[in-house]
């Protein structure tokens, strides 16, 4: 394993992995627990050219990809076989750790809500001279959580986007999720192609 040795200014993109790179289907039980253990994983169409894309564009901004999951631990080959083979670019990871014969279950059980930010947040205070793009879906509570750290560090968060799953069109829902923040700050997207135009100023000291 290779271990990205990260710059203490530039821009980090915080990436959520299920139904916002990777094919899931949280929203659908069965279909989630095929997706994950019974058929081969699929990347979500054009998010590995987008990546890339921006590595291309942003390498002079010290660009790092981070990998925020609230998978177990116990994936994380798996689905960095996946990144590999999609051809995602490498980054750093974050996943819930567990072992079933101590205390550390229960994280497997903690909430999204619970999780998510408090990595982001830990992910934020290392790196405090670093700008942040962070990616996710609609399918679960990205919108609610990404939002909620970016009013808490406004001047770190430079944008937000959202990929929109289907059957999860509630316009009402969005602006109440990024109420308070710019219009210009966050976008919701259905083709990744979108965001190829990316363009964030790395943070200064």
């Amino acid at each position: 394993t290779v271990i990205p040795l990260i710059k203490e200014t530039g821009l980090t993109v915080v990436s959520d992995i299920d139904d916002t790179i990777k094919v899931t289907s949280v929203r659908d039980r069965k279909e989630m627990l095929r997706n994950t253990f019974l058929r081969k994983m699929q990347a979500v169409a054009g998010m590995p050219d987008l990546y890339r894309t921006w590595v291309d564009k942003l390498q002079h901004q010290n660009i790092h990809f981070h990998y925020l999951s609230a998978s177990p631990w116990q994936l994380y080959e798996t689905l960095h076989t996946f990144l590999v083979d999609s051809g995602f670019p490498l980054g750093s990871w974050d996943m819930k750790f567990f072992r079933v014969w101590d205390s550390s279950l229960k994280n497997l059980f903690q909430s999204p809500t619970d999780y998510k930010p408090h990595r982001l947040k830990l992910l934020f205070q290392r790196y405090p001279l670093r700008n942040f793009v962070l990616v996710g879906d609609s399918g679960e509570l990205d919108p609610e959580i990404y939002a909620s750290v970016a009013r808490e560090f406004p001047k770190q968060v430079a944008a937000i986007y959202i990929r929109q799953v289907e059957g999860t069109d509630d316009a009402k829902r969005f602006q109440q999720a990024f109420a308070g923040l710019p219009r210009s700050k966050w976008k919701l997207f259905t083709d990744p192609a979108d965001l190829s135009a990316l363009d964030v100023s790395p943070s200064k000291p």
